[in-house]
């Protein structure tokens, strides 16, 4: 994740050869056109959230990280960003030998169990230990800009993160969304399905519409009503800068029959009409 791949870059991401990098996460995010392509690291690749959501493909499963929650996707494991939305915090990647080299030892690398994982694994912050975090990260980032960085200092605050972090490795539980929340995800974010009704889902899932909501509301904080309108949103953006469909022609692919209707739905979504947004962020 040290970087928010453009779907054009193909389905392997260059690797960054850097052995530390970081980034904000900030509003000029939300113009980039997702699912993004499979993106295999050399380096280890970490995200915080001070704010927003982002919804990640690994291996055939999904984790929803939100607010206060560390995200650590150890290197070679294939990912995939699916959705991702109004985020602020960090994204970045590190190599072991980055944090192994003249400051701190093997043996107290080894000590931070969450960079033995051969998963993705999510850590939760308490609400004082995500403030102390954000606060190391906004030094990191800083420091990391400066034309001559202190490299020892970047390691010793980021190893500080990674020990906080290691308190609330989450290996288990709620790392992913439960099966049936997650095989609702994976059906809604499939650019090859067309979107559906809460009762088409339901049915194809074999649950009452009730029930899918519940269990999804309860796995991820939102309702499925929320969920079809992000996916209706993420995939128009996509067919906004990538075609030349008309915005009749994408409200019909977004089983929106009303043009109006789904120019107030993107529009409250995004601060932009269909046609505003393609002229600012559409393919030139």
């Amino acid at each position: 994740m040290e970087h928010l791949a453009r779907r054009e870059m193909g389905h392997t991401a260059r690797p960054d050869m850097q052995p530390f990098s970081i980034k904000r996460l900030d509003s000029s995010c939300q113009t980039m056109t997702f699912p993004t392509p499979t993106i295999r690291s050399i380096v280890h690749c970490f995200a915080f959230l001070t704010k927003g959501e982002i919804l990640i493909e690994s291996e055939g499963k999904n984790i929803l990280m939100k607010q206060n929650e560390m995200l650590l996707i150890p290197q070679s494991v294939p990912y995939s960003i699916q959705h991702y939305k109004n985020c602020l915090g960090y994204v970045g990647g590190f190599h072991n030998s980055f944090l192994g080299s003249g400051v701190f030892c093997q043996t107290e690398i080894r000590q931070i169990k969450l960079l033995q994982y051969k998963n993705p694994v999510k850590c939760p912050f308490e609400a004082s230990q995500a403030t102390l975090t954000d606060s190391l990260f906004t030094q990191i980032v800083a420091e990391f800009n400066q034309e001559k960085r202190n490299n020892d200092l970047i390691k010793c605050m980021m190893m500080s993160i990674l020990a906080i972090a290691n308190t609330h490795v989450n290996t288990t539980g709620n790392l992913f969304t439960e099966d049936l929340c997650d095989m609702f995800l994976r059906q809604l974010f499939n650019e090859e399905e067309p979107v559906k009704t809460i009762p088409s889902y339901a049915d194809s899932l074999k649950v009452s519409p009730n029930h899918l909501n519940k269990t999804v509301k309860k796995a991820t904080g939102k309702t499925l009503s929320q969920w079809i309108d992000d996916s209706i949103i993420i995939r128009s953006k996509t067919l906004l800068c990538e075609t030349q469909l008309s915005v009749a022609e994408i409200a019909e692919k977004m089983q929106i029959l009303d043009p109006s209707y789904f120019t107030r739905k993107f529009k409250k979504h995004t601060l932009f009409s269909p046609l505003e947004y393609r002229k600012r962020f559409g393919n030139k």
